[in-house]
């Protein structure tokens, strides 16, 4: 590209010292001849109010939605606002900023938000879940290996299926496993 522009001075510049000895005399050069004076004589640049954030105006920007909570998921993560005023945020669309130093934070309704990392709960081998649920009587064990409701739970559905609202919700003897009614 440089030996394009000025194909004379190629030709005596070798090395890179005597480029950079060269290069004032060409930027000088090149400005004279392409130099064009402003329309309007003042000067236009505005000097920022206080300390700009760059690591935060240079973020990585993504969009999330909350959940009911105020909840966004974001890099296989769940994050919440660090701050407690911030719960006002349920099923809100935010702006997730990722900034270089790793820190997170949400932009909602011209708000900065920061977010705070929540662990996820280990998931629970079902056995033992149903293990424990049989132990504690919210449950109890059908022969098919189907857990069914006890009748403390079923109060709260008693018009499932007639005479046997104490299987409400999972199964009962008139469904079979995908819900559909059995024909006897």
């Amino acid at each position: 590209m440089f030996h394009s522009f000025f194909p004379v001075v190629a030709e005596e510049v070798k090395t890179q010292t005597a480029a950079n000895e060269v290069l004032p005399k060409l930027i000088a050069r090149h400005n004279r001849k392409f130099a064009v004076n402003p329309a309007e004589g003042e000067d236009v640049y505005v000097k920022p109010e206080g300390k700009v954030d760059l690591d935060f105006l240079f973020a990585r920007r993504e969009s999330r939605r909350t959940d009911h909570g105020g909840m966004i998921s974001y890099g296989g993560r769940r994050y919440v606002p660090a701050a407690d005023d911030c719960l006002g945020m349920a099923q809100t669309t935010v702006e997730v900023r990722e900034t270089s130093t790793g820190r997170i934070w949400g932009v909602s309704k011209g708000r900065r938000i920061e977010m705070k990392e929540v662990e996820s709960q280990k998931r629970v081998n079902s056995d033992e879940a149903s293990a424990k649920k049989r132990k504690s009587g919210l449950v109890k064990a059908h022969t098919a290996g189907i857990l069914i409701p006890s009748v403390k739970e079923s109060v709260a559905y008693p018009q499932h299926c007639p005479g046997k609202a104490s299987q409400w919700p999972v199964r009962c003897h008139c469904r079979d496993a995908g819900g559909r009614l059995r024909r006897n």
